[in-house]
């Protein structure tokens, strides 16, 4: 189960570590009674990432703009998730503190960097010097003091020192007191002499819900958001190029890989809290629907990458809703992958086959089906 960034928060002020002020406000709210000084930032609470940019979080310096800032994320957000509104604050610089495990060495470590905070994986490839890792003991505990010793080795010093050894302390407290399986701060921002927790991640494995009463108490609440939440689509100015996907993280790489390969994406989709056949559907045709009346939109792609999803579920939903459109101005372009139990009632060759046979071009690999879909956008 992973937290919403306002629980995760939560429990970070209940261990001690500083948060901005901030408030949760819902759909039905009256804004006139926010509690939290102008100008603020406006952050959808949703469970994907790439919030940034799927325009889910803003900033408003006044009433009329958190008015229209927090309609328009509330009409791209699930019926029964909310909003954070937290004080803006301008930092000095970005940090990151961070504890997972590494599931190749069976180990979990502690991640400090004085540089990077959102950019954490590119300073980790360009200057892993920057980055402190401390292998958590597998028997008996850190002490206080070789936590400020790697902090230090990070690079915090002065008034900054003792505050991100405090953190990043009760963060390895959190994170062994609750079983927890990722706990960090993206970015840890450095406001003045001051350090505070920009953001929060927090994710536990399912079976120590019921050990714990924050965590079982978020889950009851978790089913109800998770019952009213619906796919996201946000449409990408100026875009030729139609994504069919859903995942955060693979929507997300394909559209930073078409940009990448001189083509223009044209949406961004996420179906939040999980996908079934029905919103697999709906938000397939809502994208052919919108790409196929609009004529700067040439080629849709359908790219998926599964696990644990069928694979079946999938291709059959979007053949249905292609069926259903049938897209007069568009070309379709497929490249789907999946292993372990995705493929338990289709493989990859038989969406090959349902995808050809559905007259839409296949593509063995995702490299191709971009080339093919910038040639198409052409």
């Amino acid at each position: 189960m992973r937290l919403y960034e306002y629980e995760g928060k939560r429990m970070f002020e209940k261990a001690g570590i500083t948060v901005p002020k901030g408030q949760v406000i819902q759909r039905e709210d009256s804004l006139g009674d926010i509690r939290v000084s102008f100008p603020v930032m406006v952050k959808a609470q949703v469970l994907q990432g790439g919030r940034g940019k799927a325009g889910l979080i803003k900033a408003a310096t006044n009433i009329e703009e958190l008015q229209k800032e927090s309609g328009e994320i509330f009409s791209k957000i699930g019926e029964g998730e909310v909003i954070l509104l937290e004080e803006q604050m301008k930092p000095d610089s970005e940090a990151y503190i961070g504890i997972a495990v590494n599931d190749v060495e069976g180990f979990s470590y502690m991640i400090i960097s004085r540089t990077g905070g959102m950019d954490i994986e590119q300073i980790a490839k360009e200057s892993p010097e920057k980055i402190v890792k401390l292998r958590l003991p597998v028997e008996g505990e850190f002490k206080y003091y070789e936590v400020l010793k790697a902090v230090k080795k990070a690079g915090f010093e002065g008034k900054l020192l003792p505050q991100a050894a405090d953190i990043a302390y009760n963060l390895y407290r959190m994170y062994m007191d609750y079983e927890l399986d990722l706990i960090e701060i993206n970015p840890l921002l450095i406001v003045g002499d001051k350090v505070v927790a920009g953001d929060s991640k927090v994710i536990t494995d399912d079976y120590v819900i019921e050990k714990y009463e924050e965590f079982n108490r978020i889950h009851q609440s978790r089913d109800q958001v998770e019952a009213a939440t619906k796919a996201i689509y946000v449409p990408l100015e100026g875009g030729s190029i139609g994504i069919i996907s859903y995942g955060a993280s693979s929507t997300m790489m394909t559209v930073d890989s078409i940009a990448a390969m001189g083509g223009f994406p044209a949406n961004f989709s996420d179906i939040a809290g999980g996908a079934n056949a029905q919103n697999i559907y709906e938000l397939s045709k809502l994208i052919l629907e919108r790409s196929d009346a609009n004529p700067e939109v040439k080629v849709v792609l359908i790219t998926l990458t599964l696990v644990a999803h069928s694979m079946k579920l999938s291709v059959d939903a979007i053949i249905k809703a292609v069926n259903e459109v049938k897209p007069k101005n568009l070309k379709l372009v497929a490249n789907v992958r999946a292993a372990g139990a995705a493929k338990k009632e289709m493989d990859v060759e038989g969406a090959k086959a349902a995808f050809t046979e559905a007259g839409i071009l296949w593509c063995d690999t995702l490299g191709d089906a971009i080339k093919t879909c910038i040639e198409e956008a052409k």
